[in-house]
């Protein structure tokens, strides 16, 4: 175990950038939403927008072979720990996902109640 030296795993590389691009907007967006004490449409969108491309990519991504891998193993060596780590990240990634959809959903609702009120 001393010698494991863990990266990301091949099909996750092309996910990565995508992902830290829509958690650093994400991250503006809120601190810059902190100034409100209050909910307008415009800001509703970018949070339900932020949210479903969230979303989308961590279900994407929980549904890959491999989202980590032991960038020094040989080929054919199979590390079991990297496995259950992979399997934990994937359902970890899976719930985020299904949690985001859940904002953006009750986002889209409250954009429908400020509607229905203005």
């Amino acid at each position: 175990m001393e010698t494991l030296t863990v990266g990301f795993a091949a099909p996750a590389k092309h996910w990565i950038p995508w992902l830290a691009a829509v958690v650093g907007f994400s991250l503006i967006f809120n601190m810059w939403n902190l100034r409100f004490s209050y909910w307008t449409r415009f800001t509703l969108m970018i949070g339900a927008t932020l949210n479903f491309a969230s979303a989308v990519l961590l279900l994407c991504m929980s549904r890959l072979p491999a989202i980590v891998a032991d960038s020094a193993a040989v080929v054919h060596e199979r590390v079991i720990s990297i496995e259950l780590v992979n399997s934990i990240i994937a359902a970890g990634f899976f719930w985020v996902g299904l949690w985001l959809l859940f904002e953006c959903g009750r986002d889209i609702y409250r954009i429908r109640q400020l509607s229905q009120t203005l």
